[in-house]
């Protein structure tokens, strides 16, 4: 009988064994290793940004005569200037930008009008053979655009309205060519000069000092 008890005891030890050594119902399955993920890096996003180049500036003026103050408009043929390369959008054209204009390629339309404008009038200042102007500040909350003008050996600080149009930005501004610019007897020499043509109905002939100022600068986008 002790013998019996004996070898049932050594069977049970034995398939005890089995089952730690090997997989059974009861036991736990072996963890399989897991593969390492494979690290990739996410490719680069490349951000294009627009640019913006110009591609004319047209410069024109408004002058007025008589008591009703009409209009008598014009530009100027030979000019330079410098703007912005490296502009992200069509206002940041103007940054840090500058014009000359030559005062002798005055432009009316009519030939002896611009012979009288050139002697009697901006001859008759001094150092005004360039006109030039300079932008200072850009206020883009007001599309305000400050700039200085220098004319009649003078630097006055000029504020334009910029509007954005299609295509191209648009300047607006008015100078007093007395007060600012202190050109009282250029005025006087060019009234005297017209004084028949710029008297109206009223039978008085009135040159107004002020003078509106306008440009307009044509642009793409860079693509």
């Amino acid at each position: 009988m002790k013998r019996l008890i004996l070898l049932l005891s050594i069977s049970l030890f034995s398939l005890t064994g089995c089952q730690n050594e090997g997989n059974s119902g009861n036991s736990p399955a072996a963890t399989p290793r897991q593969q390492s993920p494979e690290i990739t890096s996410p490719p680069k996003q490349v951000h294009s940004q627009a640019r913006f180049t110009a591609d004319s500036l047209i410069i024109r003026w408004t002058a007025y005569k008589t008591t009703a103050k009409v209009p008598v408009s014009g530009t100027f043929k030979e000019f330079s200037y410098r703007l912005n390369t490296n502009a992200d959008a069509p206002n940041a054209l103007l940054d840090k930008a500058s014009v000359s204009i030559k005062s002798a390629s005055v432009f009316s339309g009519n030939a002896g009008r611009d012979q009288i404008l050139r002697d009697a009038f901006f001859q008759m200042m001094m150092d005004t053979n360039l006109i030039e102007l300079r932008t200072a500040g850009w206020e883009p909350t007001t599309n305000i655009l400050h700039t200085v003008i220098r004319m009649n050996n003078r630097e006055i600080p000029v504020d334009f309205t910029v509007k954005q149009k299609d295509g191209f930005l648009q300047g607006d501004a008015r100078i007093d060519v007395v007060k600012q610019f202190k050109a009282g007897r250029a005025l006087y020499n060019l009234h005297t000069m017209c004084e028949d043509k710029h008297t109206g109905k009223d039978g008085v002939s009135k040159t107004w000092p002020d003078v509106q100022l306008q440009f307009e600068l044509y642009y793409h986008q860079d693509h």
